[in-house]
């Protein structure tokens, strides 16, 4: 049998594989050996199905390349034990002659190639073409994958991290207030929904609804140095225009240009039955009897806080007067937004008749249950959130 000179740099990610080579002709074997080894990373050879599982088990190759008849077990068997191990490694099987139950096990066995005797150094390796493009194929996607899973291992430990961060510097809300049920529900592990809740020292109680832009992470980001402005403004007795000034003027300043922040600000002085709210770029603030019924709504007066600089940015104001007991009721565009399977919203007028048919005391847990009804099956895109506030006669 001559031997044909070959370029180990045809192939060059052969030299990265490990080939088991089993046949029981010793001449074949030898001849194979000395035409892959200077091509490939390890080259192993067995006599018999017996040796090669031993090497096998040792070296666990990327490709075998083994003869179908063989004494003992033969190359059929020996490759339904390898595939069944791990049916991504390629088996060659050398033959030398046709025969159709032969090929019919094989293809059931799920061969990848045969080489068929008398062999060449371009048979050998026109064989070897298909499958290598496969282990190829499978090295890159596994190499990917394992990327992208460290990639998302990492951005899970930031979020986390800032997450954790987040909540450190939110002031929490006191939740066995009775007159405030609030509900944030958002999109991502970080919600880029707001709300805030604090009393002045005047006993007036004081409340952000902000909607920052985008969801996750980039959205709550945005939102850190309007809730430290929030806490301390309104410690220091500022009314909301004030506040919703400087909250303008520090996203302005410390946020990316296409970041802004659409926020209700509202204060509600239960001494004077006063409420004052600012609303920029929020949905409107409905004011509602005991019934449900919509008596005053608050639109929104300016643009959300972080567009307009300076001078520019002017709050606008609204102030209401109660004489009978009422509720306020604050909510994100993506409770309004929320569609259903057939690509309707809930609208204002979803949150509008849910209000109608719960009681005063239900008012959060009725609009929030009716909006998980609307969205069914479907996983709301944006982040939720709403809040009801009792103004007390």
């Amino acid at each position: 049998m001559n031997r044909e000179a070959t370029d180990s740099q045809d192939l060059p990610f052969l030299q990265t594989l490990t080939l088991l080579i089993i046949d029981d002709d010793g001449e074949l074997r030898t001849w194979m050996e000395t035409v892959l080894s200077p091509m490939t990373k390890e080259l192993h050879s067995a006599a018999d199905a017996e040796q090669a599982t031993m090497l096998f088990k040792e070296h666990t190759p990327d490709l075998v390349i083994t003869d179908v008849n063989m004494p003992g077990s033969g190359g059929l068997e020996l490759a339904t034990e390898i595939k069944a191990f791990d049916p991504d490694i390629p088996v060659l099987l050398i033959t030398g002659y046709d025969d159709a139950t032969t090929l019919q096990q094989a293809i059931e066995i799920g061969i990848d190639g045969y080489l068929a005797k008398p062999l060449t150094v371009e048979s050998v390796m026109q064989a070897l073409a298909k499958p290598l493009r496969s282990l190829q194929n499978n090295r890159d996607l596994k190499q990917q994958t394992a990327l992208l899973e460290m990639y998302h291992a990492a951005a899970e430990e930031e979020r986390d991290l800032v997450s954790d961060l987040m909540e450190r510097m939110m002031q929490p809300i006191e939740r066995r207030d009775e007159r405030f049920d609030y509900w944030v529900a958002p999109t991502d592990a970080v919600s880029g929904d707001l709300i805030c809740i604090h009393y002045a020292n005047n006993g007036t109680l004081f409340i952000m609804a902000a909607d920052s832009t985008g969801h996750g992470l980039p959205a709550a980001l945005n939102l850190l140095p309007i809730n430290q402005v929030f806490y301390r403004m309104v410690d220091k007795g500022f009314p909301v225009s004030a506040i919703a000034e400087e909250m303008n003027r520090v996203i302005k300043e410390q946020s990316p240009a296409d970041r802004f922040v659409a926020a209700t600000l509202a204060s509600i002085d239960f001494r004077n039955r006063i409420i004052d709210i600012c609303n920029g770029g929020n949905p409107p603030t409905f004011l509602i009897d005991d019934s449900g019924e919509v008596v005053h709504s608050f639109a929104s007066g300016q643009l959300p806080l972080g567009i307009l600089g300076g001078e520019s940015f002017t709050a606008s104001n609204e102030i209401y007067r109660w004489e009978q007991p009422l509720q306020l009721v604050l909510f994100s565009d993506g409770m309004t937004d929320a569609e259903n399977e057939s690509g309707i919203a809930f609208d204002e007028r979803g949150i509008i008749e849910a209000l109608k048919q719960s009681t005063q005391d239900k008012r959060v847990t009725h609009v929030v249950e009716a909006v998980q009804t609307h969205l069914g099956e479907r996983h709301a895109h944006d982040d939720i959130s709403i809040i009801v506030a009792n103004c007390e006669a």
